[in-house]
């Protein structure tokens, strides 16, 4: 299929203006990966053109091309729970794709609407499209159940033409919060908070987790909304819904265990540069997967993780969380250099540790026959002796 490498908004000044901080991803390598004209009705235009920008895209979004390949019109319509713009992609009267436009979206800011509730310090409702893709990058082969997701530019008699993230629509049996989670799968728990932890995710309330069930009624958890995510600093008053969940104390499969020492923090950041996430976001990222990767090769539980992620709420105020008070320190103590401020957030995220693991004497480190046994962190190994003090040994590798 033949490229464009022309993105033109210049019918609509509006979504000029509105489209700056995403069009710069584009730059002058955007690229229409497939495009799909309808004309059901000559004298009205409507096309669905997936951008490039990530080849991950490209074969992920096989179920999409081959809903939409071929059919002469297509629908959208408002979803009813959403206040920013939210639309299902219709065909024949059936939800294939989800769609969030980047204009609408901003209509959060508006003064009353609970959305500006969740829309974090230092993000743009314009960002939140770049997130949802972002998530989906990371996700490596699907493992965490992200919808395949893409930039997107649909015209449409109903919208004109907008920009947004588009992703394919999974069937299901409503939200997280909407049911009891006791049916809900240890792994596919696991897989929400290793998810939100990669990305520092905001907004992990019970609403963005869908409940799927297959033809034989196997639950599975689809996190969806990952647009408030990637921020530019800890936040005190972040939540995951997970923590309310059993699940989230129970130890982690061999096959999870594998996946979280499988991450690599770096490479994940240059994914996110290929965004052009903002450097402070990306930090961001590093320090809460190196958080991940130490804690779970620590032995400690989800739930063990995520507290130390989240604030302390008192009578008065709100605690800062220990991964918040150490970030804030080490951001004014090391300033932009990098090497310096990840290898100073292990050895404090080192003694953290310790103090969680002495806390949580029903959360045992892994057991081993032999006398010592190591585990990898994101830059070296975590070594665990018969002792119960946890070091680590530092490798020399450089952080990008």
């Amino acid at each position: 299929m033949k490229q464009t490498r022309t993105v033109d908004v210049s019918r609509s000044p509006t979504l000029m203006d509105s489209l700056q901080t995403l069009m710069s991803i584009l730059n002058s390598n955007a690229a229409v990966i497939a495009s799909y004209p309808f004309y059901s009705n000559p004298k009205v235009s409507q096309h669905i053109e997936l951008l490039e920008v990530n080849f991950r895209q490209i074969a992920a979004l096989t179920p999409l091309n081959d809903l939409l390949r071929g059919c002469s019109s297509f629908e959208l319509v408002p979803c009813g729970e959403g206040e920013t713009g939210t639309m299902f992609v219709q065909l024949n009267g059936k939800p294939v794709a989800v769609f969030k436009p980047i204009t609408n979206e901003d209509d959060s800011n508006d003064e009353g609407n609970d959305q500006t509730l969740f829309l974090p310090t230092g993000l743009e409702a314009s960002d939140a499209p770049v997130r949802e893709v972002a998530a989906y990058i990371l996700d490596t082969d699907g493992f965490l159940n992200v919808p395949a997701t893409s930039l997107a530019r649909i015209t449409h008699p109903t919208i004109g033409t907008r920009v947004g993230a588009i992703q394919v629509f999974i069937a299901n049996e409503g939200a997280a919060w909407d049911m009891g989670p006791s049916s809900f799968p240890v792994d596919d728990v696991h897989k929400l908070a290793i998810l939100d932890l990669m990305i520092y995710n905001c907004d992990r309330h019970g609403g963005n987790i869908l409940v799927s069930k297959s033809i034989n009624g196997q639950v599975k958890l689809i996190p969806i909304d990952q647009g408030f995510s990637l921020v530019d600093h800890p936040a005190s008053d972040i939540w995951f819904e997970w923590l309310n969940w059993k699940q989230s104390r129970q130890p982690l499969s061999d096959e999870l265990r594998n996946f979280v020492d499988s991450i690599d923090v770096n490479q994940n950041a240059a994914l996110l540069r290929q965004l052009q996430i903002k450097g402070e976001c990306i930090r961001v990222a590093k320090a809460s997967t190196t958080l991940l990767k130490m804690g779970v090769a620590a032995g400690l539980s989800m739930y063990d993780i995520g507290q130390m992620v989240i604030g302390r709420r008192t009578k008065k105020t709100m605690e800062p969380s220990d991964f918040e008070r150490i970030y804030k320190h080490l951001q004014e103590s090391c300033g932009s250099n990098e090497l310096l401020f990840m290898s100073s957030l292990e050895e404090q995220l080192d003694v953290e540790l310790i103090k969680r693991l002495d806390s949580t004497a029903a959360v045992p480190l892994q057991q081993s026959t032999q006398k010592d046994s190591t585990f990898k962190s994101s830059n070296g190994t975590v070594g665990l002796s018969s002792s119960p003090a946890l070091t680590i040994k530092r490798s020399s590798s450089k952080f990008l």
